[in-house]
């Protein structure tokens, strides 16, 4: 009979009143009023206006140590969350119904602590309620929201393997459904303790408790579906123990142990390192045996895991022929097709089987390929598909004899990088995940012709001939055809063509020492191939059979000279007769190898060559031979020859360095003259000490246009003489900003102008560069003061002095600005302007030698030249000391001023005087 609306009220109050007092009684009721009672009317129960705040008074009684009390409590709350309606509303009981003052921890934190009491059907009851709200998704995910989940995994991984039966059956339970989820499992296997859990999930299923070994089952296959759970289950050393006790659970004459068994071994299966361990089990035959027999299992659900792992374990290779193999799986799953000996399969199930009955027959044998020729260098394949079993992909591999050219599901398929007119091979077979058919029968095709390779060993005779040219060769190694010819290429140009019986070949009418390049191509009915490389060949080469120098003497007579020649030492062919030539002119035709010249002029020198005419009319002619007519047959002959060239030579380059030095001394003099004058200049300037060149300077300031000034005061700059080549370069300024301040630096740290110079420079547009070119009185038209008129013509003489007049400065400031010195020598050096040295000590020295070269000179002017002898050739060759010294004296002056005009004076006196 159903209480009162006044005892409900009254006894929902006590619970959210946690009256102690009465818990007992109100618990003791509320215990047989679920007990009784339906989900419906424990729903509505719940929907009373105190029913909030009394199940959060039930909650709050958790925390007594009233062990009895809380044992009470927690049957009650397991009890509600059995029905999915009551649980929803137990999960969402506000957490503030508490009085003030009290404890109120959460229902899961409260929970958790009774996992770890000392009273087993209290941790029973406890893992029970939490195994009752993990059942629902919502369940679930409030579960793993819970701060005390952490501390809540490894306590219920100790208790699957507690001896307590029904303790370890609920906490095994509770793992198993929070697998049921993506977030559980990540959540387990992030777990710090996830190692010390998966090891006791494997032992509990090992252990003798059914319950417990069941729900373990079920938590190991759900993490064998994932990769990252499966490999540390997989790693660890007591896996093998586990796979042990899964194929006695699959023996267990209870349906739950079997059904869960099966479902592990499909999530195991499914994998290719699951696959593999299954197989290579020392049960794998006992568990392929039961599995066939558990598809007709009376639990539907049994059945079709069995089912579901015999295709698993058909999806790879191995496993397709081991149940091949196997004594009786092939045989009763086709039986169980066709549905004989009463047994009849629901049509889902029936499904499942059928298709792994498909995946083991065996693919069939394929007709040969279909080929067809498409060019020289490729083929097309095409052949007839099969069927595709459901659930596998079949494809095709095509064989090119021994190698595979092509995988895939297509039945057509162009095969290339082919050989010219070469025979192939070509087999099919169909494949699939699980299977390899056999080799269809062989299909033969020869590829097109194409056109052939290069011919090999082309060469040529070695052998040169008068007008021709003859080379060899043989097959290309590569014909990719029928050959019909050869084509033969000279210089680019074929110049034959000949049959393919002929491997060598003459090229007539050529002229002599004329170079040919060789090429040859094969042809085929493709067309002309590729040339061979290139050889070079010659004809004949006339200079290869020079005859000697004809031989002179002479005989006393001041107007004779003997000639006689020999034979070529190599000859070109039958010598037809001789032809003396005497500078230029043939003055001799004949076969005789000798002929004196007469009426020749005394002492001069003649030429002599000797030609050689074959009897085939080709002429090679010797190098010159030379002798003065009149002159003596003996061995100093040419050495004077040799000093009458050196004599004469050295006359005409002493005389032309003799005019230069001239012009040189002449210039010497005027810049020392300006030098004197500019020294003059500087001493009248006295000794006023360098002027200031800061830019706060009003005459300074008004030198520079206003936006170089601002940026220089811009960039820290007080004063222009500071500037050096780095910190003017670090400016970026632009090309006509540069050419300013070079112009204004050069005024200020070179020639140190005064200031109001510098401004009035800038105010006339001068150039303070060119200042070398003005003349006196253009320093005087000019609208200065006479002071600065005077100190501006000092700069100008200084200027002058530090060029020669006739070089133009150039107009980019930065080839000034790289080279700069302070004596801007070292400059114009660089750049080779013929530049006379400011060296003062320098000039002295040069003008000296100027004056004893002279003398040099002068002193050799009355030397004979007919009546001079040996000895005096070699008197002039040797030098005396002095003048040995003199000249180390001079080298060692003009090598420290390195300028252009002076290297060649040095050139010329090592070499000759």
């Amino acid at each position: 009979m159903d209480p009162s609306e006044e005892i409900i009220d009254e006894y929902l109050k006590y619970l959210a009143d946690r009256d102690v007092y009465r818990a007992p009684t109100v618990l003791s009721w509320f215990t047989d009023y679920i007990d009784t009672h339906n989900e419906n009317a424990i729903y509505k129960l719940l929907q009373h206006s105190m029913a909030s705040k009394a199940i959060a008074g039930l909650v709050d009684l958790l925390e007594f140590d009233d062990e009895s009390l809380t044992e009470s409590v927690v049957h009650i709350l397991g009890t509600i969350v059995e029905h999915p309606r009551c649980r929803q509303y137990v999960l969402e009981v506000p957490r503030n119904t508490a009085t003030v003052g009290q404890n109120n921890p959460t229902l899961f934190t409260a929970l958790v602590n009774m996992l770890m009491s000392d009273d087993k059907n209290v941790v029973m009851n406890s893992a029970g309620t939490i195994a009752n709200i993990a059942e629902s998704p919502e369940g679930r995910l409030w579960i793993l929201q819970q701060a005390a989940f952490d501390d809540a995994l490894p306590i219920l991984g100790v208790l699957t393997v507690d001896p307590h039966q029904w303790a370890a059956s609920n906490a095994a339970l509770v793992i198993a459904r929070l697998t049921l989820s993506q977030e559980g499992i990540v959540k387990i296997l992030s777990h710090e303790r996830c190692s010390f859990v998966l090891t006791n999930l494997c032992v509990s299923l090992c252990g003798h408790n059914p319950g417990s070994s069941m729900n373990s089952a079920f938590a190991v296959g759900r993490l064998l579906e994932r990769e990252d759970a499966r490999s540390k289950l997989l790693a660890m050393k007591n896996f093998k123990n586990t796979m042990t006790a899964l194929t006695k659970m699959l023996y267990n004459k209870e349906s739950g142990p079997r059904k869960n068994a099966c479902f592990a071994f499909s999530c195991l299966a499914n994998s290719k390192e699951g696959h593999s361990r299954l197989l290579g089990n020392v049960n794998s035959e006992l568990i392929l045996d039961q599995l066939v027999r558990l598809i007709t299992d009376p639990d539907d659900e049994t059945a079709w895991f069995a089912a579901v792992t015999l295709r698993a374990v058909s999806s790879q290779k191995e496993g397709v022929f081991r149940l091949r193999d196997h004594k009786s799986v092939f045989s009763v799953l086709k039986k169980l097709c066709k549905e004989t000996g009463g047994v009849k399969l629901k049509s889902d199930l029936l499904k499942e089987v059928k298709l792994t009955v498909e995946i083991l027959g065996k693919l069939p044998k394929l007709a040969p390929p279909i080929l067809t020729s498409i060019d020289e260098f490729s083929v097309s394949a095409r052949w007839d598909g099969v069927i595709a079993t459901p659930g596998s992909r079949t494809s095709y591999q095509l064989f090119q004899g021994c190698t595979c050219v092509y995988q895939g599901s297509k039945t057509s398929v162009k095969v290339s990088n082919l050989r010219p007119f070469t025979s192939y091979v070509f087999r099919i077979r169909a494949t699939n995940s699980s299977d390899e058919g056999p080799y269809s029968g062989p299909a033969l095709i020869t590829t097109n012709e194409g056109v052939p390779g290069p011919p090999a060993e082309v060469s040529s005779d070695g052998k040169p001939i008068h007008n021709a040219v003859k080379i060899m060769w043989s097959r290309p190694p590569s014909p990719n055809g029928t050959l019909t010819g050869y084509n033969i290429y000279a210089n680019g140009e074929r110049v034959a063509v000949v049959g393919i019986d002929k491997f060598s070949y003459t090229i007539k009418d050529q002229p002599h020492s004329k170079s040919l390049v060789i090429q040859i191509a094969a042809t085929t009915k493709a067309g002309e191939g590729e040339k061979s490389s290139p050889i070079t060949c010659s004809t004949l080469n006339l200079s290869d059979y020079p005859p000697k120098k004809p031989i002179l003497s002479t005989s006393g007579g001041s107007n004779e000279i003997n000639v006689s020649w020999i034979d070529p030492p190599k000859q070109l062919g039958l010598i037809d007769h001789y032809e003396l030539v005497m500078n230029g002119e043939v003055v001799y035709t004949g076969k005789d190898q000798g002929f004196r010249v007469s009426n020749l002029e005394p002492l001069k020198e003649y030429t002599f060559n000797i030609r050689v005419v074959t009897a085939e009319g080709y002429v090679v002619e010797s190098e010159p031979a030379k002798k003065r007519a009149g002159s003596k047959d003996d061995e100093l002959d040419a050495e004077r020859e040799k000093l009458y060239r050196a004599k004469d030579e050295m006359e005409a380059r002493l005389k032309a360095e003799m005019d230069r030095l001239r012009a040189l001394e002449a210039q010497l003099r005027q810049e020392e003259m300006l030098r004197k004058k500019e020294m003059d200049h500087r001493l009248s300037l006295g000794s006023r000490g360098g002027p200031s060149y800061k830019l706060n300077d009003p005459n300074v300031a008004a030198s520079l246009s206003g936006s170089l000034l601002a940026k220089l005061r811009a960039a820290g700059i007080t004063d222009l003489s500071t500037l050096d080549e780095q910190s003017i370069l670090a400016l970026n300024l632009s090309e006509d900003e540069l050419n300013e301040l070079l112009g204004a630096v050069y005024l200020a740290k070179y020639l140190k102008a005064s200031p109001e110079l510098c401004a009035a420079l800038k105010r006339l547009g001068q150039d303070p560069l060119t200042l070398w070119k003005l003349q006196y009185q253009d320093v005087q038209n000019m609208d200065l003061s006479e002071k600065l008129k005077k100190e501006l013509f000092g700069h100008v003489l200084n200027q002058r002095n530090s060029f020669v007049a006739n070089v133009e400065i150039p107009t980019s400031r930065k080839i000034i600005l790289k080279g700069w010195k302070d004596e801007n020598l070292a400059f114009l050096q660089r750049h080779e302007y013929d530049l006379v040295t400011q060296d003062f000590e320098s000039k002295k020295k040069l003008t000296k030698y100027i004056d004893k070269l002279r003398a040099v000179v002068s002193s050799k002017e009355g030397m004979e030249d007919e009546d001079s002898d040996l000895t005096d050739a070699q008197e002039f060759r040797s030098l005396s000391p002095d003048i040995a010294k003199f000249k180390e004296e001079w080298l060692s002056i003009m090598r420290d001023l390195e300028v252009p005009a002076q290297e060649k004076l040095i050139d010329l006196l090592s070499s000759k005087l």
